[in-house]
């Protein structure tokens, strides 16, 4: 989807969970926890749709109060939780990735995880590097795909883990982060006050 304010012009804004990439997602996660500090809804409005579209707060604040409520009705998919699917790989830039069975995550693995999510398993900050460990580079053998290396290279789980911010859609892989996290939600739109939110436009807003 693009988003046009005046003459700027913002592509690859995500129309749905399918879209959005696990850094996107982070991002907003991190917000969402910083919620019940501001004193005004609307201005959490402001901050959470600058991070979706990937604006300057500015941008939002110039607009109309009547055009925010247009423009927030674009995102009413943000008031459902992503889904829960049964990934057996992905694909990611013509390599294969396998997750790793829960009855193949070592203690040191476990562990690690932990440590990531905090103890309260709700630190969404490190959801990548969760994400590096529990889906590995794998192959297709006959009509399963397997792990194909297990490395413990913390170099190599970190470029990794750096590259599923960006190449990893939260669709595919929110069942996986929610079953070793307490921190994921949605419902991050329908707390918001007085905007009237509708079914989301198909078209691109210009404001």
């Amino acid at each position: 989807m693009e988003i046009q304010f005046g003459e700027k012009i913002y592509e690859n804004v995500p129309e749905s969970y399918d879209d959005m990439s696990l850094g996107k997602f982070m991002d907003i996660m991190k917000l969402q926890t910083k919620q019940k500090d501001y004193e005004s809804v609307n201005l959490f409005m402001v901050d959470l749709l600058a991070v979706i579209i990937g604006c300057d707060r500015d941008l939002i604040l110039s607009i109309s109060y009547e055009d925010l409520g247009i423009l927030t009705e674009s995102f009413t998919w943000l008031n459902e939780e992503p889904e829960k699917k049964d990934v057996k790989f992905l694909e990611i830039d013509g390599k294969i990735y396998v997750p790793k069975k829960t009855n193949q995550i070592t203690l040191g693995e476990q562990i690690s995880i932990e440590t990531f999510l905090k103890k309260d398993l709700t630190n969404s900050d490190n959801y990548h590097y969760v994400m590096a460990i529990l889906l590995r580079p794998g192959k297709k053998v006959g009509d399963d795909y397997i792990i194909d290396n297990l490395e413990n290279d913390i170099n190599k789980i970190t470029e990794r883990a750096e590259m599923f911010k960006d190449k990893l859609m939260i669709n595919d892989i929110f069942g996986i982060i929610s079953f070793f996290s307490t921190g994921v939600s949605g419902s991050y739109i329908k707390n918001s006050g007085r905007f009237s939110i509708r079914k989301a436009r198909e078209k691109s807003q210009n404001l």
